[in-house]
């Protein structure tokens, strides 16, 4: 069917990120924020999410540990 196609994840995120650009440009254009403050605000998201994603990490292993540590024989 030509309307109920599957939609593959990649146009998505390919979407989201266009979107959140165009969403940076009209901020700078249309309300002038600086860029010098774009920028520090993509350098606090980006450690931001750095640290949740080596909190995850630091979990998983956790639980990894825990659970061999258990299923000794």
């Amino acid at each position: 069917m030509l309307f109920f196609k599957r939609r593959k994840a990649r146009s998505a995120v390919s979407v989201a990120i266009l979107a959140s650009l165009a969403f940076l440009a009209l901020a700078v254009w249309g309300w002038g924020v600086p860029l010098e403050t774009i920028g520090n605000f993509f350098l606090i998201s980006t450690v931001l999410i750095l640290g949740l994603i080596l909190a995850a990490v630091v979990m998983v292993m956790f639980i990894k540990l825990i659970q061999r540590f258990f299923h000794r024989d």
